[in-house]
C-alpha cells in the first residue's frame, strides 16, 4: 500500500522540479516577443521578474526605435480564463519614460484596460495616468493627469487622450498615430487643443502636429490672449523696461529637428492704452537719433502698439515694434509714431533701428498722421 503514495509523492516532486527548473521565464519572455513582431514591434528588450496565477511583473522595458521608450516595472493581470480565452485583461506600470530627441515624458501609475475584439489581431482599451511630466518645457507646466482609449493592429498605434492639470487651467486633447518603422506613413501626435495660463493671460492651440522623424518636429499656431506687455519688455531687456497693458494675437511657429524655432509672420497688438518706459542706460550710446528714441521711450504714452515677429533666412529671429502715442515730456507732449527694428542682439536693436529716423523732425512729421 505504500507503493501508490511513494509514487504519487515521486510524480509531484518530479513535477514541482520541472516547474522550478524550466525556463518559464525565457519561454514567456520569447513567446511576447514573438508576438509583437508579428504586429510590427521589434526590438523589445525587457525581463520576467516573476510569474504567478493572475500576472507577470516586468522589469526594465525598453523600445529603442519608439523614442527611446523605458519602462522601470510592468505587471500583468489576468486570470486563468483570460488566458485559455487567449485575452489580456489590465497592465499596470509604474514608470514610464520616453524620450524623443531633448525631450522627456515620464507617466506613473499607468492603468491599461483591455477590451475583447472579434478580430484577434486588433487590440485596444482604456489608458490612465496619473503625475504626466514632460521636461524641458519653455514654460513651466504642473503635473498633468489624463485618460483616454487605444488601438492596435499590424498597421498603426492609436492613442487618443485627455490630459488635465489639478486645476484644470492646463488641458491637452490629442490623438497619436505610430507605424512600423518601415511604413510609408510618419508616425505623430495631432493636439486637437492645448490651454495653459501665461504671464496673466492664456495661450491655446488648436490643431498643431508633432512629428517624430524629420526636419520638421513641430508646428502649430499659438493663440496669445490677454498676455501682459511688461513680460515681453523683460524679456528683452531686463528689469531696465518696464510697460502696463496687455498684448493678443497669433504666432504660427514650427520647431526644427535641432531645436531651432521658425515663426512665421507673427502679430501682437494691445487692445488699449498703455505705457513703456525703458532706462536709458539699457540703450546703447549713440548719435542724436538714438538720443531721440531713448528719450521718447523714457515714459511713452501709447494709444497703438502692433508688435510682428519672423524667421530670417538665417534662422534668426526678428521683430518690429510699431507704436503711436506720445511723451508729456517731450515736443510738447505732440504725438508720436515710432517704427522701431527689433534684430541681432537684444541690447542693441534700438540702435539698429535708429536709421529709420533721419533727424527729429521726422518724428515729428509721423506724429502729424497718428492719432493723439
Amino acid at each position: 500500500m505504500r507503493k501508490p503514495y511513494l509514487y504519487t509523492v515521486l510524480l509531484i516532486f518530479a513535477v514541482v522540479t520541472v516547474i522550478l527548473l524550466a525556463p518559464w521565464k525565457e519561454w514567456v519572455k520569447t513567446g511576447i516577443q514573438n508576438t509583437l513582431k508579428r504586429h510590427g514591434v521589434e526590438d523589445v528588450e525587457f525581463t520576467v521578474d516573476s510569474l504567478a496565477a493572475d500576472g507577470i511583473v516586468f522589469k526594465a522595458i525598453s523600445v529603442p526605435k519608439m523614442g527611446n521608450l523605458h519602462v522601470d516595472q510592468a505587471t500583468l493581470g489576468y486570470s486563468l480564463m483570460d488566458l485559455m480565452q487567449g485575452q489580456l485583461r489590465q497592465l499596470e506600470v509604474r514608470d514610464i519614460v520616453l524620450k524623443v530627441d531633448n525631450i522627456y515624458v515620464k507617466l506613473q501609475k499607468v492603468v491599461i484596460t483591455f477590451q475583447s475584439y472579434e478580430q484577434r489581431d486588433i487590440a485596444g482599451g482604456e489608458w490612465a495616468a496619473e503625475n504626466i511630466d514632460v521636461q524641458p518645457l519653455p514654460v513651466p507646466v504642473p503635473a498633468l493627469s489624463g485618460d483616454g482609449t487605444f488601438e492596435f493592429n499590424p498597421a498603426k498605434l492609436i492613442v487618443r487622450g485627455d490630459m488635465k492639470s489639478a486645476d484644470q487651467q492646463y488641458n491637452i486633447v490629442f490623438t497619436s498615430e505610430h507605424f512600423p518603422e518601415k511604413s510609408d506613413n510618419l508616425s505623430r501626435t495631432r493636439i486637437n487643443i492645448a490651454e495653459f495660463p501665461w504671464n496673466g493671460g492664456k495661450i491655446s492651440i488648436r490643431d498643431g502636429w508633432v512629428q517624430y522623424v524629420g526636419d520638421e518636429r513641430f508646428k502649430a499656431t499659438f493663440d496669445v490672449q490677454d498676455v501682459r506687455l511688461n513680460m515681453l519688455l523683460q524679456s528683452m531687456l531686463g528689469d531696465k523696461a518696464t510697460g502696463s497693458g496687455r498684448i493678443s494675437g497669433k504666432i504660427p511657429i514650427t520647431i526644427l529637428y535641432n531645436g531651432t524655432p521658425v515663426v512665421h509672420n507673427a502679430v501682437l497688438s494691445a487692445a488699449r492704452n498703455g505705457r513703456i518706459q525703458i532706462a536709458d542706460d539699457a540703450i546703447p550710446a549713440g548719435n542724436e537719433q538714438v538720443g531721440v528714441v531713448k528719450g521718447v521711450l523714457s515714459d511713452f504714452h501709447y494709444n497703438k502698439l502692433d508688435i510682428s515677429v519672423g524667421t530670417d533666412a538665417n534662422k534668426k529671429l526678428s521683430a518690429r515694434m510699431i507704436v503711436e502715442g506720445k511723451n508729456p515730456a517731450m515736443f510738447e507732449g505732440r504725438p508720436v509714431k515710432l517704427n522701431v527694428q527689433l534684430t541681432g542682439d537684444v541690447l542693441s536693436l534700438l540702435q539698429q533701428s535708429a536709421p529709420v529716423f533721419s533727424d527729429p523732425k521726422q518724428i515729428l512729421q509721423q506724429g502729424e498722421h497718428a492719432n493723439p
